[in-house]
């Protein structure tokens, strides 16, 4: 019964992997033979996971593509290995959460996208953590109450939009 077992799950396996099979890789390198990137084509388009890489063999970058199309998170490194942003795509737009990081690993801005514009909020933030500023975007434009930080948590400003447009300032003096 074991062998059945197992060869059930080979053939499930290998009918699973068929995609990834069918896929031609594509690697350029660097002029020294380090790899400077590679792709997954299926069908003449991109398919899978692509990556690029730093000279020095890090990872760069990495996503997800469906024919053709970005779909899925996007990462970026930085020449040290350090994650700098996530952007998450669907069908070649952005769709869902951003996140971009400080040096330190701490994040530095995140927002949401909806159909490849900024939609909701938005949060900045200092390499300490610190809140600095957040507001709402409405289909790309910035619209409401927008608060602005010093990096010491104080209430520097409060700004309101309307349809992209600055209407109004007050200063503030509270501490968050």
């Amino acid at each position: 019964m074991k062998k059945i077992g197992g060869i059930v799950v080979s053939i499930f396996f290998c009918v699973a992997m068929a995609d990834v099979c069918e896929a031609e890789v594509i690697r350029f390198f660097y002029p020294g033979g380090g790899i400077r990137s590679e792709y997954m084509l299926k069908d003449g388009q991109l398919n899978g996971l692509s990556k690029k890489y730093f000279e020095n063999g890090t990872l760069m970058g990495e996503e997800s593509y469906i024919n053709g199309k970005l779909d899925g998170m996007m990462k970026r490194y930085d020449e040290k290995g350090t994650l700098r942003a996530e952007v998450a795509y669907v069908a070649g737009k952005r769709n869902g959460t951003a996140t971009l990081y400080h040096e330190n690993g701490r994040i530095k801005a995140q927002c949401r996208f909806k159909d490849g514009e900024v939609d909701g909020t938005v949060k900045v933030f200092s390499p300490d953590g610190v809140l600095l500023g957040e507001g709402m975007f409405v289909n790309g434009v910035r619209e409401g109450t927008t608060y602005l930080y010093t990096e010491q948590g104080k209430l520097r400003f409060i700004d309101v939009y309307k349809a992209g447009r600055r209407v109004s300032r007050k200063t503030g003096t509270s501490e968050r």
